[in-house]
């Protein structure tokens, strides 16, 4: 008939990033509202480069 928990692409896409996260604190609090550990993030390598380019262009302009 009809599938209640059918996922479109964008939220399967959402799924195979949270597979791929090197974060593992996250919980879900609500209906589509996912909380995680802000310390945790900002160990992660791609929070640490990112963090670099950003002053990389404070400091440039």
């Amino acid at each position: 008939m009809f599938n209640l928990f059918s996922f479109n692409e964008e939220d399967l896409k959402n799924i195979q990033k949270l597979k791929e996260s090197k974060v593992r604190s996250r919980k879900v609090v609500g209906r589509g509202t996912l909380v995680a550990d802000a310390s945790e993030i900002r160990k992660t390598k791609s929070f640490q480069d990112n963090a670099e380019r950003a002053a990389k262009l404070v400091t440039a302009g």
